[in-house]
C-alpha cells in the first residue's frame, strides 16, 4: 500500500510540476500580449494625431513636458470635466459618468465598456482639480463620486 502510495505521489507531483510550467508559460504569453496591446495603442493614438493634422486640423502644440501631454482626449479633459459637472452643479457623478459624458462631448465613440486610459485621465484630472478645490469628492457606495466645489464651501 505504501508502495502505490508512493507511485501516486510521485504522478501528482509531476502532474502539478507540469500545470505549474503551463501556467508560467501562458503567464509569459499574457505579459507578451499585454506589451503587444499597449504598443498598438500608443500606434493608434499616433496615426489619430497624423490624421487630424493630414485633415487640416490643427493640433495645439503639446506643451514639451511629457508629463501634461494628452492624447486621449481632442478637448482639455480640464475643460470637459468643466462642461459635464456645469450641466449639474448639484448632482454627485462617478468617474464612470464623468468620463462617458466627457467622451461623448469630445465626439468619441463610446462602446459598453469605458475605456481604461480615458478613465484614468478623467480620474487624474479630477484629483489635481481638487487639489486646486475647484470640485468636491465624496463616498457613496464604495465609488468616489464628484461634483463642483459650490462658493459656500469654500
Amino acid at each position: 500500500m505504501t508502495k502505490q502510495k508512493s507511485t501516486l505521489e510521485n504522478a501528482l507531483e509531476e502532474a502539478i510540476e507540469e500545470i505549474e510550467t503551463e501556467k508560467k508559460e501562458i503567464a509569459a504569453q499574457i505579459k507578451q500580449l499585454y506589451k503587444e496591446l499597449k504598443d498598438l495603442d500608443r500606434k493608434i493614438s499616433d496615426y489619430r494625431v497624423v490624421l487630424n493634422h493630414a485633415r487640416g486640423r490643427e493640433e495645439p502644440p503639446l506643451p514639451s513636458n511629457p508629463k501634461f501631454r494628452n492624447l486621449r482626449f481632442k478637448t482639455s479633459p480640464q475643460q470637459l470635466i468643466a462642461q459635464v459637472l456645469k450641466q449639474e452643479p448639484s448632482k454627485w457623478l462617478s468617474v464612470k459618468e464623468i468620463t462617458y459624458l466627457a467622451m461623448k462631448l469630445d465626439g468619441q465613440e463610446i462602446e459598453e465598456v469605458i475605456p481604461y486610459k480615458q478613465s484614468q485621465t478623467i480620474a487624474c484630472t479630477l484629483n489635481y482639480l481638487k487639489y486646486k478645490s475647484l470640485v468636491e469628492k465624496c463616498l457613496i457606495d464604495n465609488s468616489q463620486h464628484w461634483r463642483l466645489r459650490t462658493l459656500e464651501q469654500g
